[in-house]
């Protein structure tokens, strides 16, 4: 998602946080960044656009599954039992 986490991200990247604290602000392997909008390290997405979310969560490191992957998970269906 393309938020701010707290309330005082706007000011914290005013005065160059994004640069001098990128592992809060952004976000690391260890964890989702608090500020990534008012860093503008996303883009703003509607709910429905799964490409735009799909850009958001690459940038931001995190892992991005296929709507196959994800229908398997729901149903409990263990990985590397299908041929997809």
């Amino acid at each position: 998602m393309c938020v701010d986490l707290h309330e005082l991200c706007a000011r914290w990247a005013k005065y160059g946080e994004c640069e001098k604290n990128k592992g809060y602000m952004l976000g690391s392997s260890t964890g989702q960044g608090m500020c990534r909008k008012s860093c503008q390290d996303c883009e703003p997405c509607e709910a429905s656009d799964r490409a735009c979310l799909k850009r958001n969560r690459e940038k931001g490191g995190y892992l991005n599954f296929d709507e196959a992957e994800l229908k398997l998970a729901e149903v409990g269906v263990p990985q590397g039992t299908l041929n997809l």
